[in-house]
């Protein structure tokens, strides 16, 4: 990961995606099914859980990994597809998570089923298999946010909440934005991405849903960069769309890296080789 930047107020007005764009999207790899099946070692009780990451979050090579609250998915999806116009690939984190309750319940019904009680999990059990599959999932996500360059992270009302009015504490209420906020804090910094003319890269999406109940807080972490949303609206209208192409999408990236204070020198190296 290269840059972590946190967009100030983000509320995806003025993106205005078609609904062919967000139709298109969402359909990415929408049969993706968790067969628990093929993940079991021993054919009966033995999970492998490198398997399992790499079918149901495989290792994609990504310009931009999204970190929001589960209830602005649409809005993040909108910005997405703004990247995807620009010719750069944006990963959804919240669009994991459906496929991870999905193997969460095909491991329940098999491994921690209550036989005395219809419909039921023995309380243990089922603690145990969420967290390995919790697991799994945060393991993914950090993996994928190591391999991107750029993770942003949208600041709303629903993703970072206020405890005190008067000190003006911020907190958040999601586990899994505390856990990529933390990770982007401490992930090694890599190079700008640089590409050969001819390469394409292809892109798969995901889609799913998050549940909660209740929440915990946590502190919020502090970003390297932050960016306020009219400013990064004016950067991503400014880009060329008529010209589409991922390294058109990297350099004007570059664009906003110095819009938010990136040294120079951070900057030098080519977007391109051959």
């Amino acid at each position: 990961m290269f840059l972590d930047l946190k967009i100030n107020g983000f509320s995806g007005v003025g993106l205005s995606p078609t609904s062919d764009e967000i139709a298109a999207f969402e359909s990415q790899n929408a049969n993706l099914t968790a067969d628990m099946e093929k993940y079991l070692v021993d054919g009966e009780k033995n999970l492998n859980a490198t398997a399992i990451e790499d079918h149901l979050f495989p290792k994609l090579d990504v310009d931009i990994f999204i970190s929001h609250a589960h209830a602005d998915q649409a809005e993040a999806i909108n910005l997405a597809i703004a990247f995807q116009r620009l010719g750069l690939t944006a990963f959804v984190d919240s669009c994991v998570w459906g496929h991870a309750d999905d193997l969460l319940l095909k491991v329940d019904k098999k491994f921690s089923a209550n036989k005395k009680k219809e419909n039921s999990y023995l309380y243990e059990l089922r603690n145990r298999t969420t967290s390995n599959v919790h697991m799994i999932l945060n393991s993914a996500l950090h993996e994928m946010i190591d391999r991107s360059e750029l993770l942003i992270f949208l600041d709303t009302d629903h993703s970072v909440k206020v405890k005190d009015l008067m000190e003006d504490d911020q907190y958040l209420s999601s586990p899994w934005i505390f856990s990529e906020l933390m990770f982007a804090k401490r992930a090694r910094r890599t190079p700008r991405q640089a590409v050969r003319m001819a390469l394409e890269h292809k892109f798969e999406a995901y889609a799913g849903t998050e549940k909660r109940k209740f929440e915990f807080q946590y502190e919020l972490p502090q970003l390297t960069s932050s960016v306020s949303y009219p400013e990064f609206l004016m950067w991503i209208k400014s880009g060329n769309t008529s010209a589409t192409n991922r390294l058109n999408g990297l350099k004007h990236l570059d664009v906003l890296y110095k819009q938010v204070g990136v040294p120079a020198e951070l900057l030098k190296e080519p977007r391109f080789f051959v």
